[in-house]
């Protein structure tokens, strides 16, 4: 014999109620990963730069280091290091 099923009453609210701070959370963890790895890049472009200002020395190495402070709220505190080292005649 089959028996009817019955409706699910409340299961979509119910599901909606638990994904919506799990999707908000993961948002906010993608955003925070862009800030980073956005001034990493930006730190990364003002070492070279620097490096490249710097190494007019001759066969003397020289090691330059950037610091940049991430932006926005959750990141408040954290900063990107980048150095290099360059030789160059």
């Amino acid at each position: 014999m089959r028996r009817a099923l019955r409706p699910a009453r409340g299961q979509a609210a119910l599901e909606v109620l638990v994904c919506v701070p799990v999707i908000l959370a993961a948002a906010l963890v993608a955003w925070q990963l862009t800030a980073v790895l956005w001034t990493a890049v930006r730190a990364e472009e003002a070492v070279r730069r620097a490096g490249l200002d710097a190494r007019g020395g001759g066969d003397v190495p020289v090691e330059v280091v950037r610091t940049a402070p991430v932006p926005g709220p959750l990141a408040r505190g954290l900063v990107v290091t980048v150095r290099a080292h360059v030789w160059a005649p």
